[in-house]
């Protein structure tokens, strides 16, 4: 078998990985596999023979495991791999995920019968999940056995420590209007430049993108740092921030003047935050009227009085 390093692929790490799993549900079938060095972005991946046939395979990872995402891509890669299998061998188009939903699989499984009943192939991800069409490979199929492989609880959390926090409205704010998030808004292409970007250092960028890569959220198809799934990054991110434990200590402080500058000249003087109401009407979403302004500090060590401006 040739060395795994010879494989030419993009999503490498992804794609490996599954061709890897694909690989050892092959061998445990019964069939001889073959390591192929892939020929450009047509090239073979793997070959796998048995008394009677043999297969051409070709693997293409993908970050998101959606219908919309999978059924263009398997359709590339069913291309392909009609043009670049030699002859005599069956070719067979597998795309894959970290994680692919049972129904995401079905979908694609239903476009291969309807437009390419004579196709070979289908999906598969890393959770053990396996659907093919085909003659000689459907006993290959299998549902997923476990949950989505998911770093261990301790470096879910580091990936919303404060700083990696910091780094994460980096990566977002160039998809964000510029009011809604005060942040650098570039596209990065490693960890040096988000490094310099978020003004930490590199070992720190370059440990936040491997907790990001390893948890499948970013696009290895990208040459920018891309964030994807966003929907169930933001989730865990919402859900981190509110199982911290908060000790808050509320404070009533009298400022003279105008009572909307009050909450900015405290601010001047103390870091923190609009809260509640008011940070909403500071991000033009304002819906409630009349309401004291709340402001968040951090770490309030409290002024003397004539230590405040307008006290």
């Amino acid at each position: 078998m040739k060395s795994p390093s010879q494989v030419s692929h993009r999503g490498e790490g992804r794609a490996l990985a599954l061709i890897s799993q694909l690989s050892d549900a092959l061998i445990n079938a019964g069939w001889r596999v073959q390591l192929e060095s892939a020929a450009a972005d047509a090239g073979l991946d793997l070959s796998a023979s048995r008394p009677g046939v043999q297969l051409a395979i070709q693997m293409k990872a993908i970050a998101e495991g959606r219908a919309d995402r999978l059924i263009p891509l398997w359709s590339q890669a069913w291309l392909q791999i009609q043009r670049a299998a030699p002859q005599g061998q069956v070719p067979m188009a597998v795309v894959g995920a970290e994680h692919v939903a049972p129904k995401a699989a079905e979908a694609l499984i239903a476009f291969i019968r309807e437009y390419a009943p004579d196709a070979c192939g289908g999906v598969m991800d890393l959770s053990g999940l396996r659907m093919f069409v085909g003659p000689n490979i459907e006993q290959l199929n299998s549902a997923a056995d476990r949950e989505p492989r998911r770093a261990p609880a301790a470096a879910r959390g580091k990936l919303f420590s404060d700083l990696n926090q910091w780094m994460l409205k980096v990566l977002l704010a160039p998809d964000l209007p510029a009011h809604m998030i005060s942040a650098p808004r570039n596209r990065y292409a490693g960890a040096s430049d988000l490094a310099a970007a978020a003004k930490v250092s590199v070992m720190h960028a370059s440990r936040f993108i491997q907790l990001l890569r390893k948890e499948g959220y970013l696009d290895d198809e990208s040459r920018w740092l891309q964030l994807v799934r966003r929907e169930s990054l933001l989730g865990r991110w919402q859900s981190s921030i509110a199982s911290q434990p908060v000790i808050e200590q509320q404070w009533r402080v009298l400022l003279r003047g105008a009572a909307e500058h009050a909450p900015q000249r405290w601010l001047q003087r103390q870091p923190g935050c609009m809260a509640l109401f008011a940070a909403a009407k500071e991000l033009g979403l304002g819906h409630v009227d009349g309401v004291p302004p709340y402001v968040y500090s951090y770490g309030v060590a409290m002024p003397a009085a004539n230590d405040v401006p307008g006290f």
